[in-house]
């Protein structure tokens, strides 16, 4: 490229480029449901209070007992242990301290909070008998029993606990749906639907109703009732509950009908890329029958605890996730999605080994295990491990050569990691597979195009990156990151200067506190001469980041153009202090020492 190329046009975007979406958060949320549950739930997480991450999936942890010498230190040990993330380590240490006072209810909460979340639910539910029956307004010590009691058959004990429940407690919202299907077991479905319409008709409320109406009619076998809850839920909320349209589709086969299964598929997927509905849409095609979501009364319960998980997920409520999550998969151990979620909510606290392992044993019979070993590859990079990931993605690739998320994330992988050519050969592989037979690849697509422009030029192959950037506008108009990569690109040259004005007009517009973007119009500024207007531009970039080198290094130049000298100098500094690549840092070594040479004075050429 011509012109000024010391810094590359634009920071490679986030890793991944393609979206790969997260398995498990399609639930819908409106701020009406999301608030009436969070108030709820958040209240039931104050009882975990030493909660931390787990290091295993789905399967409980063997708990090694330790001695402590005063009930103090193992009280505190046992903090300790939960506020480091260490929830095995908590479990233990209230075990022993419970071992010198029994009576301690605090202790025994605590107790029972470490069990549940290192997957020991029958130690879980002994611990939350007693603190039920001292701490009768405690919100989960109810969950756990009455879990307990519906795995193993005894459906009217539970709805006699649920029915004992004090009145506005934390669990208003959950235990409607629960006490359905506690009744739902003990044969009587037309009980348990109107149990359910305690939860009422609001708004918010409404799509757990109507999904859960939904499921406990299909387990009644009354398929008109399904049908029409289906529909109904549809129209409230529309196709953005990805877990309820596998559910619709998985009923709709299980009646006969196919075709319309194949249509809410076809249709949610034009929506966005998915590939729990890509599978079930393959699986169809495939003449394979479908698993109901929902086979035992039970089921439906950890179908309300993973309901209510990924709501608190959408809200960045962490540590209940967990609770309910493990409550999900007490109800219903072999469950991929909570496991799924499970996963997405330790890479969320930054543990990210916790996670490729989870998505690693997603049951290779779910849906989701296609997207959770894309998921996993990408993690394994993440964690340095970029061998291993390419490996595996490599062996899905000889088993499909078609498989356009695998060829897809091994580019973005190989990206990361600089081999350009590698990650463009990568994406050419994917985007052969959508564009075969003249086909029209669809607008979410438009990611492919990118990454493989953002390779193209890193190659200096100009044409090929321009045509890709091109093709991604086109399949995704005014895309603000695509916008501003083409347009800085074009700056860097000196051409099209005004075209490339306007699309960073509105790429701002758009994104209007991302540094990168208000950076690159304020450089097309410089560029054309435009000084005074670059400096304010390009001051409002480095307070959105104040991080990156090159837009520091940007606003340096701008100072100097307008004779602020010394400023200038100072943004220099600053730049090379932030450790710029060595192209740059040369370069900005030699302004230090000469001044900005006075050929980057001269507007570039239209």
């Amino acid at each position: 490229m011509g012109g000024r190329s010391v810094a590359p046009p634009r920071p490679a975007p986030a890793f991944p480029v393609l979206a790969f979406p997260a398995l498990a958060r399609h639930v819908y949320s409106p701020r009406r449901l999301v608030s009436a549950v969070v108030a709820a739930v958040l209240l039931a997480g104050c009882a975990t209070a030493d909660v931390g991450a787990t290091p295993n999936a789905g399967a409980s942890l063997a708990l090694e007992q330790v001695e402590v010498h005063s009930l103090a230190g193992g009280y505190l040990a046992g903090r300790h242990a939960g506020g480091t993330q260490d929830v095995l380590a908590s479990a233990r240490f209230y075990d022993a301290a419970l071992r010198l006072d029994p009576g301690n209810t605090n202790l025994r909460r605590q107790a029972m909070m470490s069990a549940l979340l290192v997957g020991r639910y029958l130690d879980a539910a002994t611990h939350a008998e007693i603190v039920a029956r001292l701490e009768p307004a405690d919100p989960v010590a109810p969950l756990i029993a009455t879990i307990a009691e519906m795995r193993t058959g005894r459906y009217e004990a539970a709805q006699k606990r649920l029915n004992a429940l004090p009145s506005n407690s934390a669990l208003d919202i959950i235990s409607p749906i629960i006490t359905a299907w506690a009744i739902q077991g003990q044969g009587d479905i037309d009980g348990a639907l109107v149990a359910l319409e305690k939860l009422g008709d609001s708004p918010g409320v409404r799509p757990f109703r109507l999904y859960h109406t939904a499921l406990l009619a299909v387990a009644g076998g009354q398929t008109a009732l399904a049908a029409k809850a289906f529909q109904a839920l549809r129209t409230s909320i529309g196709g953005s509950w990805v877990h309820a349209l596998l559910a619709e589709g998985a009923f709709l086969e299980s009646i006969g009908e196919k075709a319309a299964a194949r249509a809410l598929y076809q249709a949610a997927l034009k929506g966005g890329n998915n590939l729990a509905l890509a599978a079930a849409l393959a699986r169809l095609e495939r003449g394979e029958g479908a698993q109901p979501l929902v086979s035992t009364p039970v089921e439906g319960v950890a179908e309300a605890m993973f309901g209510i998980a990924s709501l608190l997920a959408q809200e960045g409520a962490n540590e209940p996730v967990l609770v309910y999550l493990r409550l999900a998969m007490m109800a219903k151990p072999d469950f991929p999605e909570a496991q799924a979620l499970l996963a997405e909510t330790f890479e969320d606290v930054g543990d990210k080994r916790a996670a490729a392992e989870l998505f690693r044993t997603v049951a290779p019979d779910s849906l989701l295990r296609p997207m959770a070993e894309i998921r996993h590859a990408l993690l394994l990079a993440e964690i340095d491990l970029k061998d291993e990931a390419v490996a595996l993605l490599d062996r899905r690739i000889s088993a499909n050569g078609k498989d356009v998320d695998a060829l897809t994330a091994k580019g973005d992988i190989l990206r990361q990691g600089e081999d350009f050519a590698g990650a463009a050969r990568a994406y050419g592989k994917a985007i052969d597979v959508i564009e075969a037979d003249g086909q029209q690849p669809e607008a979410r697509y438009w990611t492919l195009y990118f990454s493989r422009g953002i390779c193209n030029e890193r190659l200096r192959r100009w044409d090929d990156a321009e045509a890709d950037l091109n093709r991604a506008l086109a399949l995704r108009p005014d895309q603000p990151s695509v916008l501003n990569y083409l347009a800085y690109s074009w700056v860097e040259q000196g051409r099209n200067l005004k075209k490339a004005e306007d699309m960073l007009k509105k790429a701002v517009a758009d994104r209007p506190d991302d540094g990168y973007i208000v950076d690159s119009l304020g450089w097309v500024y410089f560029r054309q001469g435009r000084f005074e207007e670059a400096v304010a531009v390009l001051e409002r970039a480095v307070s959105l980041k104040p991080g990156d080198p090159t837009i520091n290094d940007h606003l340096g130049d701008a100072y100097w153009a307008v004779g602020r000298r010394a400023e200038a100098g100072f943004q220099w500094r600053t730049a090379l202090a932030l450790k710029p690549e060595a192209e740059q840092k040369k370069d900005i070594e030699g302004k230090l020492d000469k001044g900005l040479p006075a050929e980057r004075l001269v507007p570039g050429v239209d």
